[in-house]
């Protein structure tokens, strides 16, 4: 059975750190979808680079979506996850933090979506359990 713990905000914040990669959850045509994006955590919102041209660009002004994050070490059985929720605005670059600003130009000028972390959920595995 897995050795899982629940994580605290925050505690999740800090596994988020100052950015990185992970997974916006939304829904495409009724059904779940998952898009790899870079992210940048600034306070208690998360941004990402959105293509105009993406079935996820049209989920903003309010929608809720999900993002994702974790990391796992299967060698060592250990691993966090981290998952935010919130609702999503469209967001113009000098509103942005110069972080997600320098996202969305690396995505070819991309548009930048906010997402006010309304809630944080997070679980722990494993080695990384006993010092979380």
């Amino acid at each position: 059975m897995d050795d899982l713990a629940d994580l605290d905000p925050d505690a999740c914040r800090a596994l988020l750190g100052a950015g990185g990669r992970g997974r916006v959850v939304f829904t495409e045509h009724a059904l779940p979808a998952v898009v790899p994006r870079p992210y940048v955590l600034w306070g208690d919102r998360l941004w990402f680079p959105v293509p105009a041209w993406t079935a996820l660009a049209g989920h903003r002004d309010g929608g809720v979506l999900a993002f994702h994050v974790d990391h796992v070490d299967a060698c060592a059985r250990a691993g966090w996850s981290v998952t935010v929720l919130g609702p999503a605005r469209t967001e113009p670059p000098r509103a942005a933090p110069a972080a997600a600003r320098a996202l969305a130009a690396d995505a070819g000028g991309a548009g930048l979506l906010s997402l006010d972390a309304v809630r944080f959920t997070g679980r722990v595995l494993g080695r990384l359990r006993r010092a979380a």
